[in-house]
């Protein structure tokens, strides 16, 4: 989900031109009052956090706005403010402000790309709006105010890198996700297991923002799902399962299903059988009865034998075997595509 906001339908509102705000549409004086009070309220926000010593100022952005409330404030208050600023642009009043302003913006740059991966993986930065993003480009110095942290590079070693960097649990964990956002989008086409590993990061994420976690599980969770990863690539090179065979088999074993290889075929082979199950209810439905059939007898034991669960055996079967199945159909729809 993107936490930050689209701007795309509002630099259509923001389409003001000449004859509106002579016809006094707009009452410029107020609006350089707002925008005087938007930016002090902007500056306060920031202010906490120490920007003048270049060495870790990334890192302390992301700590400082790690809290969502903390964050969804000043992406608000960032929305608003520059949304005046667009409109007064280039009135001579706006001289005095441009520094101060031009520094919200490279802070609010780093929120945007750190807590919202999406925006890396769709060629790294959001356009900010059309004059906002001239002053920045304009000013060279303002532009390279905060680096970029280094992505976290997913292989056997992440481990130890995540543990050896000098940065707070918040920063690991909120750049681990970016790193592993990022690696997911761009190796998915050939690692279509990917996905499917790329929902879980997706679910500890949410459940760190709902407090559901602590940082540190997360960090954990975050950790064990990127060593996943890792370890699925280096099983599919070893393996003579094919592309699609292997992203159902790496479903089959994560469900803790018996023979998970053998399984992935004979899956692969009733869906490969069946092309147009996605668009036909009755194909789809025979689809389910062929892998119910073939998954019936292969239910992890846990399943079946959870002396601890008040449901029915019965019960539990057909709900682990529906579970698994519609993973399959998901993952078997994403390889198609």
């Amino acid at each position: 989900m993107d936490y930050i906001g689209v701007f795309e339908n509002l630099q259509r509102a923001l389409a003001f031109d000449a004859e509106t705000i002579a016809k006094g549409l707009i009452d410029l004086e107020r609006l350089k009052e707002r925008f005087a009070d938007l930016l002090l309220a902007a500056q306060a926000t920031i202010a906490p956090i120490n920007l003048s010593d270049e060495a870790g100022r990334t890192e302390r952005i992301i700590d400082h706005f790690f809290e969502p409330e903390t964050r969804e404030a000043f992406v608000r208050l960032f929305k608003e403010l520059q949304t005046a600023y667009e409109i007064l642009s280039p009135d001579p009043f706006l001289r005095d402000h441009l520094d101060d302003y031009a520094l919200v913006v490279q802070v609010y740059q780093v929120v945007y790309n750190y807590f919202n991966p999406e925006a890396e993986r769709r060629r790294v930065q959001r356009e900010l709006l059309r004059k906002t993003g001239a002053l920045i480009r304009a000013n060279v110095e303002l532009a390279s105010l905060v680096d970029t942290l280094p992505l976290y590079p997913i292989n056997r070693d992440i481990a130890n890198v995540v543990k050896a960097d000098s940065v707070s649990d918040r920063v690991r964990v909120t750049n681990l996700y970016r790193s592993l956002t990022v690696y997911i989008e761009q190796h998915q086409q050939e690692q279509p297991y990917l996905i499917s590993i790329g929902e879980q990061v997706e679910e500890v994420i949410r459940r760190l923002r709902d407090r559901q976690i602590s940082v540190q599980a997360a960090l954990g969770q975050l950790g064990d799902l990127a060593e996943e990863a890792v370890t699925a690539e280096a099983q599919q090179a070893e393996s003579d399962l094919t592309s699609g065979e292997f992203a159902l088999y790496w479903v089959l074993k994560g469900q803790g299903v018996a023979s998970p290889d053998t399984a992935a075929r004979t899956a692969q082979h009733i869906l490969s059988e069946h092309p147009g199950w996605p668009y036909n209810p009755r194909l789809k439905r025979q689809v389910r009865v062929d892998l119910y059939k073939l998954l019936k007898d292969a239910l992890p034991r846990t399943v079946i034998r959870d002396r601890d669960s008040k449901t029915p055996v019965e019960y539990r079967r057909a709900g682990a075997l529906k579970g698994i199945v519609d993973n399959l159909l998901r993952m078997h729809r994403v390889v198609a595509l």
